[in-house]
């Protein structure tokens, strides 16, 4: 059993936090989005991982290294012309790896999917390919997919030729970015572009069955900083179901080593520090992650702090 980490996209809605970092590496709850994924794989027993570089590669091996710290065993797939998108990244990297199925899980979503229960559903599904699903009540906003009785009916629209009528019976659901990949499906692939695109609305004018996964616990896309921010203290708060920080949480605050608070400086609720971080005098933080190596003053709500940018999102709270 293989798996991979989609971790080569631009994160251009998480500008400008992803000039500074590629946005499977920012840090959530101080670990890099992508250990989230990582550690799912490991939980689920799969050692062999490729991981698609493309943007700020440097910077996703720092942080994610050959992945024995996170359980795993890392090969790198590089993009070094172009970026090739989720289908093509992910038929690059399968040179890399050994022949069988492969869980795909994009670097940018944080969740509690159960990896274990996915493969269990992908087998006894015996489809090509099974996609994690979570129902989400603005599910537009994603693009929508629909299911019943176990298997893909729509996305964004697109019918499956063995579905061709929309039914009552079919909740909207929202593609998690993680999914199960079996030979046939491989095969599918194309040299660029999205899978989504590419492969899974091919499979359905095809009449091929894509099999359906509900996930009714904890999802988030760090996509923009308002959702990147909320993910964070979600997990901080203890709203991300089965995710929990891995370091010691004290009053709703989480605090990096080597942290400087300045003199008369407020550390209020829902606060993560990282690693280096220095608080200047006076500063009066609450609703806010600041960034390793960062410097955060003033008063700051809802706000994300990186060593290069301050992202106030008040209005958001």
């Amino acid at each position: 059993m293989n798996g991979m980490i989609l971790a080569a996209g631009l994160g251009t809605r998480l500008r400008p936090l992803t000039l500074e970092r590629p946005k499977a590496v920012v840090p959530v709850a101080n670990l890099p989005a992508a250990a989230w994924a990582a550690g799912a794989l490991s939980a689920a027993s799969i050692r062999d991982v490729a991981v698609n570089l493309h943007h700020l590669p440097d910077r996703v091996q720092e942080a994610l290294g050959d992945g024995s710290e996170l359980g795993i065993d890392i090969v790198y797939s590089h993009e070094h012309e172009r970026i090739l998108g989720t289908g093509g990244g992910t038929r690059r990297a399968l040179d890399l790896l050994d022949p069988g199925p492969l869980v795909v899980v994009n670097g940018d979503v944080v969740s509690d999917v159960d990896l274990a229960e996915l493969l269990e559903s992908h087998e006894r599904a015996g489809a090509p390919v099974t996609l994690a699903l979570v129902p989400r009540p603005d599910h537009a906003r994603y693009g929508t997919v629909t299911a019943r009785d176990g298997l893909v009916t729509s996305i964004v629209g697109r019918r499956a030729r063995t579905h061709p009528e929309p039914s009552p019976d079919e909740a909207p659901l929202v593609f998690a970015g993680i999914h199960v990949m079996g030979p046939e499906a491989q095969r599918l692939l194309p040299a660029s572009g999205c899978v989504v695109r590419e492969t899974f609305f091919s499979m359905l004018e095809k009449g091929l069955p894509i099999a359906a996964h509900v996930h009714e616990g904890f999802w988030s896309d760090i996509g923009t900083p308002a959702e990147y921010l909320g993910c964070n203290l979600d997990i901080l708060g203890g709203r991300a179901g089965r995710l929990a920080p891995r370091a010691r949480v004290e009053d709703s605050r989480l605090i990096g080593e080597n942290v400087v608070i300045g003199d008369g400086a407020r550390i209020g609720r829902d606060v993560i520090l990282g690693d280096d971080v220095r608080v200047e005098d006076g500063a009066d933080l609450e609703g806010c992650v600041v960034w390793d190596g960062a410097a955060a003053s003033g008063r700051l709500r809802n706000a994300i702090v990186s060593r290069g940018h301050v992202l106030g999102l008040e209005e958001n709270a």
